[in-house]
Order: structure tokens, then C-alpha cells, then sequence
């Protein structure tokens, strides 16, 4: 990959975290979206029907939903063509959803970049984090008759860890208060 392709390549992934982040596992990161099939009660809206064909890094390197040639496998995009037509005329076969079946037929072709080729060097560094920060807080009392009459300062270490409740909220941990004199 030259340094533009890198560049684009980066842009899209962040494009791509902002449209489906925040996530909860790196799982969730790296993997596609399950999407319900078109008869169920529980249909996600059609835009979030593209989210079920691949995940952030895929998406990313791919360019768009319709493999036109835009993505960084754009020499393979010739030998894409008709093959989600294939697909959705197979009557057959029991896909769950046509989108999710469709793809680019060339895939893993020698020479053609995946997420997992992304994977393979960046998946020792990959980690969920749990992100820590320090909170200072002060607090002071005043008397009837305007006089400061006691004052307190202290520092929280919080770290919000990767886990969530059940209700899909984050989990805080208190790692330290102390007192700081004044």
C-alpha cells in the first residue's frame, strides 16, 4: 500500500467508528454486524443493513457497499461483477439475508487485502481498555453570617472499565480517593 492508500485507508476507519462505536468487545469491533432477516418483527432500518456485511475494518477497505472499484481492491472490482445477481436469483440456497451473502467473489485472491491481513500485524497490540482519569473535587462551607467554616479538597482515580452492566451501561471503579489537605 502506497502512503495515500494508508491515509484513506485510516480515514475510512474512523468514519467507520463513528458510525457504529461506541463497542463493547473487540469482537464487536472486528466482526460484522448480525442484522434480522427482512420478516422479522425486529428489522433494522436499511441503512444499518449495510453494517451486517462486514465489520469497521472490512468496510474500511472495501470503500462502499457496492464494490465499484472505489475501495483499495479496486483492481479486483472487474471480477466482481453479477456475482450478488448470483446470489439472489440462487433460490436454493438458505441465506439468512441477500446483503449479508453478497461480497466480492475475489476475495483473498492473492494480493487482494482483507482484515485479516490487517489482523495479522496489528492483532498483538489490540486490547480492550479500560480508561483511567483523576478527578480533583473541592467542596466548602458556608455559615449564616458568610463566614467559610470548613473547606475539603480531594483526588479520585476512576477507571472505566470494558465490561458493562446489564442494561449496557459502563462500569466505573474506584481505584483510590484521598483527602489532600488545605
Amino acid at each position: 500500500m502506497d502512503k495515500d492508500q494508508i491515509r484513506t485507508l485510516a480515514t475510512r476507519i474512523v468514519e467507520q467508528i463513528k458510525i457504529r462505536g461506541p463497542f463493547g468487545s473487540i469482537g464487536e469491533f472486528i466482526n460484522r454486524k448480525l442484522i434480522a432477516k427482512a420478516d422479522d418483527n425486529a428489522v433494522s432500518p436499511e441503512p444499518n443493513k449495510q453494517l451486517g456485511i462486514s465489520g469497521v475494518l472490512q468496510r474500511a477497505i472495501d470503500g462502499n457497499y457496492s464494490f465499484d472499484g472505489e475501495g483499495i481492491n479496486a483492481d479486483y472490482a472487474s471480477l466482481n461483477k453479477g456475482f450478488s445477481k448470483v446470489i439472489k436469483s440462487s433460490k436454493n440456497m438458505a441465506w439468512h439475508d441477500d446483503i449479508a451473502a453478497s461480497g466480492q467473489i475475489d476475495a483473498c485472491a492473492p494480493g487482494y487485502l482483507t482484515q485479516a491481513d490487517l489482523l495479522q500485524s496489528l492483532g498483538s497490540t489490540l486490547a480492550a481498555r479500560g480508561d483511567s482519569f483523576c478527578i480533583h473535587s473541592y467542596g466548602d462551607c458556608i455559615d449564616k453570617e458568610g463566614n467559610l467554616s470548613a473547606q475539603a479538597k480531594c483526588e479520585a482515580i476512576i477507571q472505566r472499565l470494558p465490561d458493562s452492566d446489564d442494561s449496557d451501561n459502563r462500569i466505573f471503579k474506584i481505584l483510590s480517593l484521598k483527602w489532600i489537605d488545605m
